[in-house]
């Protein structure tokens, strides 16, 4: 919602970003057209997250490695070395270690003041709209 590039709604969002209507989405549901920007972010966040699942289990029945790490072990050496560790990738050569090292001090969204022009939604608002969303996902998947 910052970056105003919403599933199905925005041409960014339509663009870069599966929605609800894409016959290859996980999370099948029919009446995403009356959701809230917010619930099509939501509903793409949830979309992520099971193909992330889902493509784990592929890769691990094809005897494929896999290592679910958050994003901010990524700005750690130890995140760094337990990802190569676990994947068995090659070690890194002093010039991978220097750039890794760079990138891991730069901060990559210091412009969030610009991309703050949304409403804030009260949590109960957010709620609301999350429940409704599962809810929606749930009878459909039911069918």
């Amino acid at each position: 919602m910052r970056l105003k590039t919403i599933p199905e709604r925005t041409h960014g969002g339509r663009q870069w970003y599966i929605g609800p209507s894409a016959p290859t989405a996980i999370l099948k549901v029919q009446d995403w057209r009356q959701w809230s920007d917010y619930q099509l972010c939501y509903w793409y966040a949830l979309e992520v997250e099971a193909l992330k699942v889902l493509l784990g289990n592929l890769i691990k029945s094809k005897g494929g490695r896999v290592c679910r790490i958050e994003i901010n072990e990524l700005a750690k050496w130890q995140g760094i070395k337990r990802l190569i560790r676990e994947l068995d990738l090659p070690k890194p050569g002093i010039k991978e270690i220097y750039t890794l090292l760079w990138l891991m001090r730069e901060k990559s969204n210091t412009r969030r003041s610009e991309k703050n022009g949304h409403e804030a939604f009260s949590h109960e608002q957010l709620s609301t709209w999350e429940s409704a969303l599962n809810t929606d996902i749930c009878n459909f998947s039911q069918r």
